[in-house]
Parts: structure tokens; sequence; C-alpha cells
């Protein structure tokens, strides 16, 4: 019973807000599948990465995946503060910043 209610749960995942406990063994049931099964490709297109300064992996830790352009910017702080405030506001602000330029760009070759 207990599989099944996971595999009911897992494709929820995100979507469906489950109470306390139950919120957290979802999202690693999650985790757990993706890890086992999904097989990532490599990228050839243009990339905006925001890295944490504190970041101890490899500067070239995606390149088997990022193998297009790809600019790197650091936010001075830990991974796990990426996408908090404040630091997300200033990456979604880079981020839109990033498109509109991109949109004038491709408007202009019009």
């Amino acid at each position: 019973m207990a599989t099944l209610k996971k595999m009911i749960q897992i494709p929820l995942t995100g979507v469906v807000q489950f109470g306390g406990p139950e919120q957290f063994d979802v999202f690693f049931n999650h985790d757990r599948l993706l890890e086992r099964f999904y097989r990532p490709r490599s990228w050839a297109g243009r990339t905006l990465v925001y890295r944490s300064a504190e970041n101890p992996d490899s500067e070239d830790a995606w390149s088997a995946f990022l193998t297009g352009s790809h600019d790197t910017h650091y936010v001075p702080c830990e991974h796990f503060y990426l996408l908090r405030e404040p630091h997300i506001i200033k990456i979604s602000e880079h981020f839109q910043t990033e498109i509109d330029r991109v949109v004038a760009e491709q408007a202009a070759r019009r």
C-alpha cells in the first residue's frame, strides 16, 4: 500500500501540497526517481549560469552539459541561498535584462 501511495504522489510533486514531513518524503522520492532514470543531454545554446561565490565545484563542472557559450555570474552567498531574497531579486533582474536584450536583438534582425 505504501508503494502505491508513493507512485500516486510522485507525479503530483510540486503541484499538490502534502502535510508536514510527507511533503519532504514526496520530494525525496521524486528526486530518487530522477536520479535513477534521468540522463541529461548537452545543450549547445547560449546559457546564463548563476553560481554561488562559495561553490567548491570546479569551474568546468557543467562543461559536459553546456557545450555552447555560457556566461557565469557569481552570487555572493552559499549555494542554498541563491533562490532566496535578496539574491533571487538580483538574479531575476539580471535575467530580465538579458531577456530584454535578446528580444531587442531579435527584433532588430527582422
